[in-house]
């Protein structure tokens, strides 16, 4: 199951449309990069740092604790090098 993102009562009206925008842009990310061709593992792990970085921004904003940002980052990296790894096997294989 995907993690679900439970906004806060006292976060403003903006913040919460901020919030609630950048819950469905890394879909948006992911769906593009299945039409990018070999472009799309390069889309997709851009994709990913870049939802690292807003996350460790944004964490804050939502009380979480300080090991989410942590496990974030360690989930953000084995992703990140998975995909180098098949970019890597698929021009290794031909």
């Amino acid at each position: 199951m995907g993690a679900a993102v439970v906004l806060r009562a006292d976060l403003s009206v903006d913040r919460a449309k901020r919030a609630l925008a950048w819950g469905v842009l890394p879909a948006i990310i992911a769906w593009f990069s299945t039409m990018a061709g070999g472009f799309g593992f390069a889309l997709l792990m851009a994709g990913f740092i870049a939802a690292y970085q807003v996350d460790k921004r944004l964490f804050i904003w939502y009380g979480l604790p300080t090991w989410f940002i942590q496990l974030r980052f360690k989930l953000t990296c084995v992703a990140v090098a998975a995909l180098m790894l098949t970019v890597i096997a698929g021009n290794v294989r031909g």
